[in-house]
């Protein structure tokens, strides 16, 4: 069996573990300085070094593991005002290696922690939907190269109008947060993939500016997904994408 380190909490405002029965239960607190990391022990047979680099090689077999992962996660960040998500296969061999890691990155931790208080990440996908665009011949004669030529003007011009529209509902979604980061550059149907760092406080305003836009966004062809409230995985230290306030 080994020790499995989920997420850090700080010590002056530790969660309540017991209601936890799922992977590693019972889960317990391995305090380092001002720092508490939340640990389970688990089959090393499964989680292993080999099994888990095994598992990354494919997504169907990894799926289960980092579900596992995130569910602790999540349990603990809705019974505690700060958390810091571990990287997925934080293995350890004791309670005191444990705390040998944690008083290593004390420092860091404790930054962490005080920034994430009291905030939670929600996540926005915007794609574009596949639209038709309509054109109407004024002219029984006009030819199909006039059409062709109207219709891609139209689409133009729809494009660029979606785009505004898009780069609006990211500012607006970033003066309500505290930090921003693009998870996904622009890509094909993807005009943009985000993570913003939002205070508890502010996540009722941050739905209700997509909510707001939604029937606009509808109209030129955009989808909006908003998602949370989640741990700020995206926005420890080392996160994929790039940040910004």
């Amino acid at each position: 069996m080994a020790r499995y380190l989920f997420c850090v909490v700080s010590v002056d405002a530790t969660p309540d573990l017991r209601g936890w029965e799922g992977e590693g239960a019972p889960l317990s607190l391995v305090a380092a300085g001002d720092v508490a990391g939340v640990v389970g022990t688990v089959d090393e047979s499964r989680f292993g070094d080999e099994t888990l680099a095994r598992a990354a090689r494919d997504l169907n077999t990894l799926a289960p593991y980092a579900k596992a992962h995130q569910d602790v996660v999540q349990y603990v960040f809705e019974r505690a005002p700060a958390v810091v998500p571990l990287t997925f296969g934080s293995l350890h061999a004791t309670d005191e290696d444990v705390r040998r890691s944690l008083t290593e990155q004390n420092e860091r931790l404790l930054r962490l922690l005080r920034r994430f208080a009291g905030t939670q990440e929600w996540g926005l996908r915007l794609a574009r939907r596949r639209v038709r665009v309509a054109v109407t011949a004024g002219d029984p004669g006009a030819g199909t190269a006039y059409l062709a030529s109207r219709r891609a003007e139209l689409h133009g011009e729809l494009v660029a109008d979606a785009q505004l529209a898009a780069d609006d509902l990211d500012r607006a979604l970033g003066a309500a947060s505290a930090g921003r980061r693009v998870l996904a550059e622009a890509s094909g149907d993807l005009v943009l993939r985000a993570a913003y760092l939002v205070r508890s406080a502010d996540a009722d305003t941050v739905k209700r500016i997509v909510l707001e836009r939604g029937q606009d966004l509808e109209r030129l062809g955009l989808a909006a997904e908003l998602s949370g409230p989640w741990p700020p995985y995206s926005f420890v230290d080392g996160a994929g994408g790039q940040e910004s306030q």
